[in-house]
């Protein structure tokens, strides 16, 4: 067996009970070479006492699961006999900023060749972790500089249908699209690697000497749009996208929204109109992105006239919140913006 170090890294916030699934299921991974990190994004409910309290019971039932609390607030000695870690953010600072903890913490002190980050929401086959290995092995071998591996992700709800496998980005209109998205698990075997715009963030494998090449996640973006700014900064530097078909991971997500709208038509309204914070901050990702990496579309005018047709999609279901919330988003972005004063997004130092 492949006998390489890999670091795990999950990120919690609110949702304790998907990550102890996720944990558990990445106990029972083939490959053991691994060290799991989990940090709790500074989560407002009893998240983090439940998942200590989860390593505990792991620990007393297993000697094998021992474990260290890696306290964010004092210097600690990284105990390396241990196989999970759990640690917390003191501040909630975005998606980014909390993987960022766990990327640093892997860099520093496990001595890992690869870091996955997973998603807290994700179940993973019992060979995903081998078979991310030997693809990234094999591709290094065959002089293919990888940078970021996916996986095959599944509807958790419906685990025969894909929910993809990558990503494409019309950077035009700012739209995204789930490459794979409904299609049965056995109609794709392989992506043509020129149509990946980026991998997924539910699962993203990448190397050390990826990071220390390209760097820890961008944290301008609160939420979305970070993958797709890793995969944009790994093509600039000569990196490549991969797509590893024997690698299964059975997300929520998204797919709990699929699963929900073929139920019944009325409550995907309300999960939407709940859902402002999505709203707002996939707008305002959007905007920080196309700034960022696309300034020769003066005015970007068929980014915003996208975003109107999206203002007139929520308009006509009565989603009047939600436009509420796009509309903060393109004020807030303009605003900050104008506080750079002229300075380049793309001059924002990452962690």
């Amino acid at each position: 067996m492949n006998s390489k170090k890999v670091t795990i890294i999950v990120l919690n916030y609110n949702n304790y009970q998907d990550t102890i699934e996720c944990i558990n299921s990445i106990l029972q991974l083939n490959y053991t070479n691994y060290n799991l990190i989990v940090i709790d994004n500074a989560s407002t409910n009893n998240s983090f006492d439940h998942l200590k309290n989860h390593f505990k019971f792991l620990k007393e039932n297993s000697p094998s699961y021992n474990y260290q609390l890696l306290d964010a607030n004092e210097t600690y000695i990284f105990d390396e006999s241990c196989q999970l870690y759990l640690t917390r953010s003191n501040e909630n600072n975005g998606y980014s900023s909390g993987n960022n903890i766990g990327i640093d913490i892997s860099m520093k002190y496990t001595h890992c060749e690869y870091i996955w980050i997973l998603n807290n929401d994700t179940i993973v086959d019992i060979d995903s972790l081998t078979n991310q290995v030997n693809f990234f092995d094999s591709e290094i071998k065959n002089g293919n500089n990888l940078g970021i591996l996916g996986s095959k992700l599944l509807n958790y709800f419906d685990q025969d249908k894909i929910q993809a496998v990558a990503g494409s980005y019309n950077k035009v209109w700012g739209f995204s699209k789930s490459i794979g998205l409904d299609k049965n698990s056995h109609e794709i075997s392989q992506v043509d690697a020129d149509k990946i715009d980026y991998i997924i963030g539910a699962s993203m494998f990448v190397s050390r000497n990826f990071i220390l090449n390209v760097g820890f996640l961008a944290t301008e973006y609160f939420l979305y749009f970070e993958e797709l700014d890793w995969s944009q900064k790994a093509r600039a530097n000569k990196f490549s996208l991969g797509y590893s078909n024997d690698s299964l991971i059975y997300h929520k997500g998204g797919a709990s929204v699929h699963f929900v709208e073929s139920l019944n038509k009325n409550i995907k309204s309300q999960f939407y109109s709940k859902n402002y914070l999505t709203e707002y901050h996939h707008t305002k990702s959007k905007l920080i992105y196309t700034h960022k990496y696309y300034p020769k579309f003066k005015n970007h005018i068929f980014i915003y006239i996208g975003i109107l047709l999206i203002i007139l999609n929520r308009l006509r279901k009565g989603l009047l919140k939600n436009i509420y919330f796009i509309l903060k988003a393109l004020y807030d972005f303009k605003s900050e913006n104008r506080k750079l004063k002229g300075s380049k997004l793309s001059s924002i130092e990452t962690i």
